[in-house]
């Protein structure tokens, strides 16, 4: 029996949001194609209950081992960081050691992707930013500025799926974490993206860029109806 929305919604209050980036710890093509279904099976039964959210993927991911395997990040929600390992332990692609998982504490999303972005920016490449805080101290003023920057740069189409943990919800995060996905035709045009922003130029904090490739799920609450 499916839930009500009223359930559903009830079912997440408290949650958080983490960012899930994978790395693959298998040169073997053979044993990711025998298991791309189940993979494949595993992330839509998490989308489809709502666990997981805005999954972009990229069939010609750049791999450090220089196998041509495809990639994934997305957002995953639960009330605390061992809650969100046990979902992903429980994935085929983690128990067959195919592929390993970093987890990022992020906040809520903040903003999401307008369809006039999506259709404009059809070509371009995606990139995940993840940024972390270097230091903690007062930065009030500072964070209105970098608001605004993202507002900017998310109202120009350069950014999209902004997670933001203004609050600091995470209790294991002492830091200010937040994610977006930068659209641009090269990773130095993404760079210079990032690098335009208040955090950054002030030294308040440092991101990491990986690959990603086009959004592929959104919500499962925006799914057609039965």
């Amino acid at each position: 029996m499916k839930q009500n929305k009223q359930e559903a919604a009830s079912s997440f209050y408290g949650q958080e949001s983490y960012a899930v980036i994978w790395e693959w710890t298998t040169t073997d093509e053979q044993i990711v194609i025998d298991h791309v279904t189940e993979i494949t099976k595993d992330l839509m039964h998490l989308w489809d209950q709502q666990v997981i959210e805005n999954v972009y993927f990229k069939a010609e991911a750049e791999i450090k081992n220089g196998m041509d395997f495809p990639s994934i990040s997305f957002f995953i929600k639960a009330s605390n960081v061992e809650e969100a390992k046990k979902h992903l332990n429980e994935l085929t692609i983690v128990k067959q050691g195919i592929a390993k998982y970093q987890l990022f504490p992020v906040g809520l999303l903040w903003l999401g992707q307008k369809p006039e972005t999506a259709t404009k920016n059809m070509g371009l490449n995606n990139y995940v930013a993840i940024w972390s805080r270097k230091e903690i101290r007062a930065v009030d003023e500072l964070t209105k500025q970098q608001s605004e920057a993202v507002i900017a740069l998310w109202n120009q189409g350069k950014i999209e799926n902004v997670y933001f943990d203004v609050e600091g919800l995470h209790k294991e995060n002492k830091q200010t974490d937040f994610v977006f996905y930068v659209l641009a035709n090269e990773i130095s045009e993404a760079q210079a993206i990032c690098e335009s922003l208040p955090f950054y130029k002030e030294g308040v904090a440092s991101y990491q860029l990986f690959p990603a490739g086009v959004l592929w799920l959104t919500k499962s609450e925006n799914q057609s109806k039965n």
